[in-house]
């Protein structure tokens, strides 16, 4: 008889993968960054609708624009695609979240449906073309990949947290107030993935050396 699988391959749970993963330090930083990153995110999807309303966009025309600002946006994507490596990580990370941040901020204070379509568009947009370089930051942790399967728990965990924490700001102190939630957010965000950068990049030239 064949050998059971349990007997021929030794078996490793996904937890135990992770954790012999290299580079966890600045695993745990770049998922910290994600997460603190995506409440801001979360809290602006979850008043998306409130921007539209108070845009001036009846629910029918909401949803349309909707629809085509998520085509639109797709373009982020495909320049990310089309600009590659050719600017490494850091400028296109900077200018993708910086843009996203800026557009999440202006949301606040859209008072048309011009400006509600320009500026989810750039809120979209800029996040479709950041997304590829984050994941391809967190892929370069580990040959293996396991930090990128392991930073999407986060990301769904950022946009969930952003939607209480967004409420609550809301009830609280308004939407004047809530306008700097994604700046905060952001702000944090970037720092934390430009130490991220910095540090992995300083452990590769260490391992050339």
């Amino acid at each position: 008889l064949p050998p059971r699988p349990s007997e021929s391959v030794p078996t490793t749970s996904a937890w135990t993968a992770i954790l012999q993963a290299p580079n966890r330090a600045i695993a745990v930083v770049a998922m910290l960054a994600l997460f603190i990153y995506e409440t801001g995110q979360g809290g602006i999807w979850t008043y998306m609708a409130e921007f539209g309303r108070r845009s001036g966009v009846d629910d029918q025309l909401y949803g349309d624009s909707m629809a085509v600002i998520q085509l639109v946006a797709l373009s982020g994507s495909f320049l990310a695609i089309w600009i590659g490596d050719r600017f490494g990580s850091k400028w296109p990370i900077v200018l993708g979240v910086g843009l996203n941040v800026a557009a999440a901020v202006a949301l606040n204070y859209s008072t048309n449906l011009a400006q509600f379509v320009i500026l989810n568009v750039i809120w979209i947009g800029s996040y479709y073309f950041v997304v590829p370089y984050l994941l391809g930051l967190m892929a370069r942790l580990d040959d293996l990949g396991r930090w990128a399967v392991a930073i999407d728990a986060m990301w769904w965990l950022g946009d969930a947290a952003g939607s209480p924490v967004a409420g609550m700001i809301v009830e609280r102190s308004g939407f004047e107030v809530f306008a700097a939630f994604p700046l905060c957010t952001g702000v944090i965000g970037i720092t934390l993935f430009m130490r991220v950068l910095r540090r992995f990049g300083s452990n590769r030239k260490a391992s050339v050396t």
